[in-house]
């Protein structure tokens, strides 16, 4: 439900909060999915909705803990 909004307003790149997965890593299908959650319970978790098209503008994701990772973007300063 989530991937049919974003993709019906456009959303390339969106922050998401209370995962619930367990671990951390990533999946790629149609969608780019970045995580970070607890290691032993289904709580907590941060990450990052990815549209493929945009894939290539992705430079490194850092899991920190269960309510922190990083995301590096590659950008131009305008």
């Amino acid at each position: 439900m989530l991937l049919d909004q974003l993709e019906k307003y456009y959303m390339d790149i969106t922050c998401v909060q209370e995962m619930r997965w367990i671990g951390s890593g990533t999946i790629e299908k149609n969608w780019i999915i970045f995580y970070s959650s607890n290691n032993k319970e289904l709580k907590l978790g941060t990450g990052f909705v990815i549209h493929k098209k945009v894939k290539h503008l992705i430079v490194n994701f850092q899991p920190k803990s269960p309510r922190m990772c990083w995301l590096r973007i590659r950008g131009k300063i305008f």
